[in-house]
């Protein structure tokens, strides 16, 4: 992101940086997914970060014999 839009941004970053919903506002955009605009004082990149920084490894499931066979 470049141009207006970055600065765009960055202005609405620095009004989250002394809102006190902060922290419920972003917990909210990371449980409801959302894609755009500033929450909690995160860009969507940022909140994807998050997300994958959250989720649980995936575990590979031993797969099971087939019935009669070998």
């Amino acid at each position: 992101m470049e141009g207006p839009s970055q600065y765009q941004v960055e202005r609405a970053k620095r009004v989250c940086d002394g809102c006190p919903v902060r922290e419920p506002c972003l917990n909210y955009a990371l449980n409801t997914s959302q894609a755009y605009g500033v929450w909690g004082g995160t860009d969507p990149a940022q909140r994807r970060e998050l997300n994958l920084r959250a989720e649980p490894p995936r575990e590979s499931v031993p797969a099971r014999p087939l019935r009669g066979g070998r």
